[in-house]
């Protein structure tokens, strides 16, 4: 997955995920799209289940209800 730092705003907080790229530039940013479309970027060997549970609304905020109690 390719994007830019816009794209990808909101998440500075996680850590990275492998097989993401992030950059503003533009040569940068067309290197892996173009690897995952002639077939030659191999995919991650991550968990998709973990990686989708890490941006859910549930594990994002989980914090929250301590951090309010706390003020």
């Amino acid at each position: 997955m390719s994007g830019t730092t816009t794209s990808f705003r909101g998440y500075e907080g996680m850590p990275p995920l492998p097989g993401t790229h992030c950059t503003d530039d533009a040569a940068e940013f067309r290197r892996p799209v173009r690897r995952a479309l002639d077939g030659s970027l191999s995919a991650p060997a991550v968990e998709r289940r973990d990686v989708r549970r890490r941006v859910l609304w549930t594990e994002t905020l989980k914090a929250l209800p301590a951090e309010i109690r706390a003020l």
